[in-house]
């Protein structure tokens, strides 16, 4: 219910983005007397615990904006070079391979059977883990991660582990009207953030980012 999380998304977070000190005391206060979950704010709670947002003295609300708009963008590009490698390498397979060694397509589609098998047997039994939805991007963040960090590459587990931040984010993260953003709409945003406080929650929750925003949290 986005009226239930507005208000205490602006009182922890945007109220207190320039006393930076008071923001991380009192969302660690929370979490310390198990009372986040009742104050709507776990998603970003995460992420400042995580580390995958940066909060210190110099952080503004348009740099905040703007830091989580370039990463989503850039796993957006990293997801799209891996698939376009995957289907590139599919169409040579039929090319000549060593005997005794997998040729790289083999090698990826081997990585990414193994994950399709783990996805689905990921808490199988729960309905939100039956969506398919849910399956493809827990497929495409570990696939993604997998090409990104070839010596470590995927191993058995990190779907246990990503599935927790999937059950902990995907109940914040709704539609968003806006389909594109953009530094000048920030602007604007920023300029007024309580007039725009809809908007830039909606931002920072959109549905069609929970995918990339698992990926650095996970990663």
């Amino acid at each position: 219910n986005i009226e239930k999380c507005l208000p205490h998304f602006k009182k922890y977070f945007l109220d207190n983005i320039q006393n930076t000190f008071s923001l991380k005391q009192n969302i660690i206060s929370l979490a310390i007397n198990c009372h986040l979950h009742e104050e709507y704010i776990r998603p970003h709670s995460w992420k400042l615990f995580l580390k995958t947002i940066t909060f210190n003295e110099t952080t503004t609300l348009k740099s905040w904006l703007e830091e989580t708009f370039k990463k989503r963008e850039d796993f957006k590009k990293k997801l799209k070079e891996a698939k376009a490698k995957y289907d590139l390498q599919k169409q040579k397979e039929g090319q000549s391979q060593s005997d005794n060694k997998f040729s790289n397509f083999e090698e990826n589609s081997s990585i990414k059977h193994l994950i399709e098998i783990d996805v689905e047997r990921t808490y199988g039994d729960t309905k939100l883990f039956q969506d398919e939805y849910i399956r493809r991007m827990e497929e495409d963040i570990l696939y993604v991660f997998a090409q990104e960090n070839k010596p470590t590459s995927y191993k058995q587990g990190m779907n246990e582990i990503l599935a927790i931040f999937i059950h902990a984010f995907y109940p914040f993260y709704i539609s968003s009207p806006i389909k594109q953003y953009n530094s000048q709409l920030f602007d604007t945003w920023c300029s007024d953030p309580v007039k725009y406080l809809n908007q830039i929650y909606l931002f920072f929750h959109d549905e069609n980012e929970l995918q990339s925003d698992l990926y650095y949290i996970m990663f």
